[in-house]
């Protein structure tokens, strides 16, 4: 069971990670209903946060850094870190964050840690983290302590050269059954789609299986977040077409004997006359397939992906927006978040009024086939509220909260930590 708040508060000296405190007074940026939760600074914080956030049951924030972190033994510039941030015991009070684990890249006597993590975190039910790094190609777990102030425990679990991957962009997801899946972005051809089964006892090794490798002359390089439905089919994008134009969305379909093949299908293909493709990843909503896409220059789009109703028909695209660029927002990336009553949530990497990004709110048409309203519910400035929004946005423990990360800006120009409250912010 993860550690309660005021735990993890009251804890904080006996921490041997590092403890920062953030005050959350005085931090509102300018936008109402906008705040800036954390700030990175230095060297040892880490800095350069390039994924997204995920959240425990106790409100906790958990991501990772590209740069910076404790451990230095491998990196001129340090590999990079897993970060926690806490909630304020009250409300108005301070977030902590900590450092749960720093990479190292080659420790001394050669072993290898990975460093320079570059997807977002998952967590299982017992409060492991899994992730994957850059630099080493690993996928890695780490154990929070049983006791109070003990360190985490940082294993990996498998090299992904194994499956004959490189490059991890993105992020794993577990299945019903405990499973992991992912993706790399080259190895063998022009990536792979991998499946990582859990150990049959504690301890065990946990096997690796390439689901399928991709052929850059028809279509390779998977892009953004995937997604596993209640069937156990993969979903997922590719970009770096020859035959199949600027990308496809794609499922993987599992056999229906164990040991036999997965089957590849390409659900839709992105034209060359489109002029978008596919960026960010997949999200399965209520049976359809949601995403983004941009392409040289293009500002891009939100689509729409909808199930055929007979067995073997034909997915049907609808784009619910196309960004015009400028204030309106630009390169849309990171998977799509839906709230209860159906409204999309997402950023753009680039304009917005000072062309430092924005956050957005999609509200789906009260008659079918209508158009979506856009709402843009914060353009950063640039300065201390951030800039560059990254990966996925969260919701919190509260409904009503959405949490994000920028690559950029704050105080020291080297990435932020951002809560926003829809209802305030529109």
């Amino acid at each position: 069971m993860r550690r309660n708040p005021l735990l993890s508060f009251l804890s904080l000296a006996l921490k041997t990670t590092i403890a920062i405190v953030i005050l959350i007074v005085g931090s509102v940026a300018s936008a109402q209903g906008y705040w800036i939760v954390h700030q990175f600074s230095d060297i040892n914080e880490g800095w350069d946060p390039f994924a997204g956030l995920i959240s425990d049951q106790a409100g906790n924030l958990y991501g990772s850094t590209y740069f910076g972190g404790g451990g230095a033994d491998g990196c001129k510039s340090r590999c990079g870190e897993v970060f926690e941030l806490s909630p304020p015991v009250f409300p108005g009070d301070a977030w902590v964050l900590t450092v749960p684990y720093s990479f190292h890249g080659v420790r001394a006597g050669g072993v290898v840690d990975g460093g320079k993590p570059l997807t977002s975190l998952v967590m299982d039910g017992a409060g492991n983290l899994y992730g994957t790094t850059f630099m080493g190609d690993t996928v890695f777990k780490l154990t929070p302590p049983t006791t109070v102030g003990a360190p985490w425990i940082h294993t990996i679990i498998f090299d992904l050269t194994g499956v004959g991957g490189d490059q991890p962009l993105t992020p794993l997801v577990f299945d019903r059954s405990g499973n992991l899946y992912g993706a790399t972005r080259v190895g063998r051809v022009a990536g792979t789609v991998f499946k990582l089964t859990p150990p049959a006892s504690p301890g065990g090794a946990w096997t690796g299986t390439a689901l399928h490798t991709f052929d850059h002359y028809r279509c390779g390089f998977p892009e953004g977040a995937i997604a596993v439905g209640s069937d156990g089919s993969v979903y997922g994008m590719a970009s770096g077409c020859v035959i199949d134009g600027n990308g496809v969305v794609f499922r993987l379909t599992p056999p229906a004997t164990p040991g036999g093949s997965w089957t590849y299908k390409v659900l839709h293909a992105f034209k060359l006359s489109d002029s978008c493709g596919p960026q960010g990843g997949v999200t399965l909503h209520q049976g359809n397939l949601y995403g983004t896409c941009n392409f040289y220059g293009v500002a891009g789009a939100v689509f729409e992906l909808v199930r055929p109703t007979t067995a073997g028909g034909k997915w049907t695209e609808n784009v619910l927006y196309q960004f015009a660029g400028g204030d309106d927002g630009a390169n849309p990336d990171g998977k799509l978040v839906f709230d209860k009553h159906g409204n999309i949530f997402g950023a753009t990497g680039r304009g917005g009024t000072n062309d430092a990004g924005t956050i957005y709110k999609l509200i789906p048409p009260a008659t079918p086939g209508a158009p979506w309203t856009k709402t843009t519910l914060h353009s950063f400035g640039g300065g201390t509220d951030g800039a560059g929004p990254v990966g996925s946005l969260i919701f919190g423990q509260s409904p009503h909260l959405l949490f994000g990360v920028t690559a950029h800006g704050g105080s020291a120009g080297v990435g932020t930590i951002f809560e926003i409250n829809p209802a305030l912010a529109q």
